[in-house]
């Protein structure tokens, strides 16, 4: 056969230059920077603390249609038909509480909460009314259990108080109970339940025209115990996280970070000089322990239109360096990992410069190439952790350099175009004996035949190539992923055999129908795992790792259709013989699922007739719609739909019209 190579142009983001220029351009991040650096823009952000929610669907891949036909391997352990669903933690002892939201807007506009265990069951469900004039809301990541033993979760509302205006905008934090009561409502962006020792803190988030707000409130009753405020202008143009928890030295922490003074003439762009990023380290009874004083004195001095704003916590891993001791310098002192993002107004270009300082102050390391971005590799035991410094300028990525981070220092620089090869920003790290090699997603297939292939590029420690892994995605290809995330990368999660697997999506298109397809491959002469967009469950749009407490790491798969029902089908891991042919605890597939939203009832399964009838067993409205009808005019109440597949079976479900 001949062989033949073709390129997946949408690659994770990546957009293809001419081979001349040897640069990687990643469109994605090249916009997000630009984003970012609209100085308009440049405020901090209060709205952190969120839920992890498994709804993470890659951009270049939403728009795709299903079709039908479900065709998959495995038989999946449970089933969770849900608009939202994902994990909060428990702020005392970090047990995982999984749960499911399905939400409506407008009049009777309500949260519904259902709370799962280990097996998917509903333990408790509850609702939460919100204002009519509600147009956003999140789970906050924690929860807390008071002396009664409730659970209690915290809910961000964003609504409007009369006419929707910019002056009407409200931000309200609900701390619910497991009954859905509402204990208590903030005015605030973001809530954090903070825990040390014997102290227990609720803190709230607010910012207005003129401060920031911080409050500190014992979580045993949500009274108010301090407050502090600090001005909301010494935030304005600063690009990194305002606040962030870690432990500082044993100790858990706050770290807030603001100008000493203000940074910027908004009208003129004249930056003031003599200016810092201070550090405050407080407790949660927001007492400030330490306070330092940070250089942020420009690269560019004579570059007018080259503005330098701080940044601080985005470095690696959710601050893991951001304050340390004995990690850069052995002596005990603290040491402070940040950087300088600057804009260029004329280039409209970003780049970022970082720096170790001291407890003084003083820089003691620094980092000043021109890094448009970063990308962590995995955690290796025997191995210094690395981040890989996406080193480039206005135009893009020259240069992929893989740093050793306490070493401070480049482990191997991999240029854009490579052994005649144009890289792509899907790539991490695994072990190899004692060593540890890279692993890049090529951004060109191959052709062998009528059948496609993806490229792996295994290279060692040192850059030289180890050999080219070739991975099925058979016809009608149009692009493809490879996901090389930490946890795919583990040779015992999927299968506990030791061998290496690979975990990767295509996307596929046929009659003018497209669909997505995850596999999981050792190579490309054996597939262990297939999931199809093409199914009554629609499309495959988003998979990834998760882990209840007590629990094995389960993964889940995400479908979608075309009226908005949503189904993820979870499966335990390692995958066996014995859970690819026996497990079929939920029975997913038999299961008529029913979601209502704009005057529509919608369900998952295709239908050659439909019935629709009240409580009384009149008949109230029946058809031959395939998955939905509009119910304008039912009066509210509960009905009960009863659909005729095309085998004959005739599946039943109750609904509500609000």
């Amino acid at each position: 056969m001949k062989r033949v190579l073709f390129t997946a142009l949408a690659l994770a983001g990546l957009t293809l230059a001419d081979a001349q220029q040897k640069k990687v351009f990643s469109e994605t991040l090249t916009l997000k920077n630009k984003q970012k650096k609209k100085l308009d823009q440049i405020k901090p952000n209060f709205e952190f603390n969120r839920a992890e929610l498994f709804q993470q669907i890659p951009a270049d891949f939403r728009s795709v249609a299903g079709r039908n036909t479900a065709k998959t391997t495995v038989t999946p352990f449970a089933s969770i038909q849900s608009q939202l669903w994902g994990q909060v933690t428990n702020a005392a002892n970090g047990e995982m509480q999984t749960f499911q939201i399905d939400y409506r807007f407008d009049q009777d506009a309500a949260v519904d909460v259902k709370l799962l265990d280990n097996d998917f069951a509903v333990t408790k469900s509850f609702s939460v009314p919100l204002p009519e004039t509600a147009n956003s809301f999140s789970l906050l990541r924690e929860y807390f259990v008071s002396a009664d033993g409730k659970k209690h979760f915290m809910i961000y509302v964003h609504y409007f108080a009369g006419t929707v205006s910019p002056e009407n905008q409200r931000n309200e934090i609900y701390v619910v109970d497991e009954t859905g009561d509402i204990v208590k409502k903030f005015e605030a962006s973001s809530a954090q339940v903070a825990i040390s020792g014997d102290v227990k803190r609720l803190l709230t988030f607010t910012d207005t025209d003129e401060n920031v707000e911080i409050r500190s409130h014992n979580l045993s009753d949500l009274s108010l115990k301090k407050q502090l405020d600090i001005p909301a202008e010494l935030f304005d143009f600063y690009a990194g996280d305002p606040v962030v928890f870690v432990d500082v030295k044993g100790q858990p922490s706050m770290i807030i970070t603001h100008y000493k003074k203000l940074f910027m003439d908004n009208g003129t762009l004249e930056v003031f000089p003599d200016n810092n990023l201070m550090l405050g380290i407080y407790d949660f009874d927001l007492n400030k322990k330490k306070e330092v004083a940070l250089d942020i004195s420009s690269n560019y001095p004579d570059e007018q239109f080259t503005i330098p704003m701080a940044d601080f916590g985005n470095f690696y891993r959710f601050g893991k360096y951001e304050v340390t001791d004995n990690v850069f310098d052995p002596n005990p002192e603290l040491e402070f990992l940040y950087s300088i993002s600057y804009y260029d107004m004329l280039g409209d270009s970003s780049w970022n410069h970082y720096y170790v300082a001291n407890e003084e102050g003083q820089r003691i390391l620094s980092l000043e190439e021109t890094i448009v971005g970063t990308q962590y590799l995995k955690e290796l035991p025997g191995h210094e952790d690395q981040v890989s410094l996406l080193i480039g300028g206005e135009e893009g990525i020259d240069a992929l350099q893989m740093f050793d981070i306490k070493s401070w220092k480049p482990a191997f620089s991999f240029p854009a175009y490579y052994n005649d090869e144009l890289l792509s920003l899907d790539f991490n790290r695994t072990a190899v004996g004692g060593s540890y090699h890279y692993l890049f997603g090529m951004p060109s297939g191959e052709m062998d035949g009528d059948t496609a292939y993806a490229r792996i590029n295994e290279y060692k420690a040192d850059g030289s190539l180890d050999q080219t892994i070739r991975l099925p995605l058979g016809q009608d290809v149009v692009n493809f992923i490879p996901l090389l995330s930490d946890e795919s990368l583990d040779n015992n999660l999927l299968t506990d055999d030791n061998d290496r697997k690979y975990m990767y999506v295509s996307q596929h298109m046929k009659d003018g129908n497209g669909y997505n397809v995850r596999r999981i491959a050792k190579g490309e002469k054996e597939v262990i795992f297939e999931a199809r967009g093409d199914g009554e469950k629609g499309n495959v749009t988003s998979s990834g790792f998760f882990t209840a407490t007590g629990a094995p790491t389960m993964l889940a798969l995400m479908y979608t259709t075309d009226n908005n029902m949503y189904t993820t089908d979870i499966y335990k891991l390692p995958l066996t013989t014995g859970t690819m042919a026996t497990v079929d605890a939920a029975n997913a597939n038999n299961d008529l699922q029913v979601y209502t939203a704009h005057d529509t009832v919608n369900w998952n399964r295709n239908a050659v007739s439909f019935v629709i009838y009240n409580m009384a067993g009149g008949v109230v409205k029946q058809g031959n719609a395939k998955n939905s009808t509009f119910i304008a005019g039912l009066n509210k109440g509960v009905y009960l739909i009863s659909i005729t597949t095309a085998k004959g079976e005739r599946l039943t479900k109750r609904f509500i019209v609000r």
